[in-house]
């Protein structure tokens, strides 16, 4: 793995703070990942945000197109460019030390955000609200060529409610699609035995996440739709497990039993 990290090319600029880590994983996303990239860039904010980007040995001509971003947007991008294939879990862990800002928000390769202001209201409501530790929104769901999908499945397996709670977690629902997500960076604040457990879990990325943050504060859910979640062959929601995806959460369900009382005593 090598980092190519490019600095803010204005004073002023560099004097300011990280706000908002952009936290990307890139594998095989061509295809959409300049829509993706794009729907980042057009945020207009207040603040200071960085992308921090883990690609994961592509086959496509993924790590070319963000290579380029970063060198058309100098002070933007931090890239970890893994040299061979590493796997979700360890792209995932790499990013964590470089994740720097007072706010994460993750966005998958394949997905992207619809409003250009979805950041900056997300922070506001942070900023407003210190005793949430995070906050999502709704999203629309696009297949290969951008067509909208019914939300049916969507509405299914999240939150539809303004508040998040621990019966929403317990019932196996998130807060939204991990592109919707805006939290503190709870990372920051763990004791080095936690950042441990929490990197060595194999519990999906968006499954980790969701229990750190209701378990470190309240979680909000707006009715707005600002993103694009996109399914297709290759996404997770594409990939058969053997057993079915119940058999999956099943399984699952213990792992997150033990990461809660692990890092919480819960």
């Amino acid at each position: 793995m090598y980092i190519l990290k490019d600095e803010l090319p204005d004073v002023k600029k560099r004097k300011l703070p990280i706000t908002v880590s952009v936290s990307m994983v890139v594998y095989n996303h061509g295809k959409f990942l300049r829509k993706a990239l794009d729907s980042i860039l057009m945020q207009e904010v207040n603040f200071r945000y960085q992308i921090v980007v883990g690609e994961d040995a592509s086959n496509d001509d993924s790590k070319k197109i963000l290579l380029e971003y970063a060198k058309r947007y100098p002070g933007y991008f931090l890239l970890l460019l893994h040299e061979k294939n590493v796997g979700i879990q360890e792209n995932v862990r790499s990013k964590l030390p470089y994740l720097t800002g007072e706010f994460i928000a993750p966005l998958e390769g394949d997905d992207y955000w619809t409003d250009c202001h979805k950041l900056q209201k997300q922070v506001d409501f942070l900023r407003d609200h210190p005793d949430f530790s995070a906050v999502s929104h709704q999203a629309i769901v696009v297949d290969e060529e951008e067509r909208i999908l019914p939300q049916k499945s969507y509405n299914r397996a999240y939150c539809q409610e303004s508040e998040f709670t621990r019966k929403h977690f317990e019932e196996y629902l998130m807060p939204g699609q991990t592109g919707t997500m805006l939290f503190r960076n709870y990372w920051q604040q763990f004791t080095p035995k936690q950042k441990e457990i929490y990197g060595l879990s194999t519990v999906m990325g968006d499954r980790k996440l969701t229990l750190a943050t209701l378990f470190t504060g309240r979680v909000y859910c707006m009715e707005e739709r600002m993103s694009a979640y996109r399914r297709h062959p290759d996404s997770w929601n594409g990939v058969k497990r053997p057993g079915g995806s119940s058999c999956y959460q099943y399984f699952e369900s213990f792992e997150l039993e033990k990461l809660a009382r692990q890092l919480f005593s819960i």
